[in-house]
């Protein structure tokens, strides 16, 4: 009688509970990095897609969809993406703009700049001409038409380019953040700014996240 009383009790309870708004997943070793730049290795890049949103993403299906990017238009020849954003903020409530993504990808190709996945963005425009120096970065093809608008030219047609950008190095990064502190992936807790569908409470290196 007992044991049914108590089973009564735990299951009014459970009704009564607010739904958890928490989910923890198993980390086995620690991030590199949470700059999607830097961040290269499993553990990093599973973090990090819960931390940043990019252009696309794919769903419960496999199917590529959009994400911060509302549409996109593709021309005949498959050499031009012209990405239409939605409406979306960073984590400290600046909103996410096309400039965000154009500086995060011109970084990635900056001479001085090296990363393990600066080579993905050789197929852009002048992608690998700008990583070697050779052009300015201003040629390369990304630009933000305006706040919502971003356009994209490619060295040659990539039938998987939406795929690509689906990758964390395409995430978008906080240009008004980083430009004020270039250690802004190193924070600790919730001062870390994302765009994701989570926000960062706390880190603790070779404990938790």
């Amino acid at each position: 009688m007992k044991r049914i009383l108590v089973l009564v009790v735990l299951c009014i309870a459970c009704q009564k509970r607010e739904p958890l708004k928490r989910m923890n997943c198993a980390v086995c070793a620690d991030v590199c990095s949470l700059d999607p730049r830097l961040g290269y290795d499993t553990q990093s890049v599973n973090v990090i897609r819960s931390l940043f949103d990019g252009l696309m993403r794919f769903n419960e299906k496999g199917e590529v969809v959009p994400a911060v990017a509302e549409r996109v238009v593709v021309s005949e020849d498959a050499m031009h993406y012209t990405f239409y954003l939605r409406e979306s903020k960073w984590s400290n409530g600046d909103e996410v703009t096309a400039e965000d993504f154009e500086y995060a990808w011109k970084k990635e190709v900056t001479p001085e700049y090296v990363t393990q996945s600066s080579f993905l963005f050789h197929i852009l425009k002048n992608g690998q001409a700008c990583a070697l120096g050779q052009k300015p970065l201003d040629e390369l093809g990304v630009k933000a038409l305006d706040k919502r608008t971003l356009e994209v030219e490619l060295d040659h047609p990539l039938p998987y380019f939406l795929k690509l950008t689906t990758v964390t190095p395409f995430n978008p990064i906080p240009k008004k953040v980083v430009e004020k502190d270039e250690k802004w992936a190193t924070r600790l807790d919730s001062s870390f700014v994302s765009n994701g569908p989570f926000i960062l409470e706390e880190r603790r290196y070779g404990d938790q996240i």
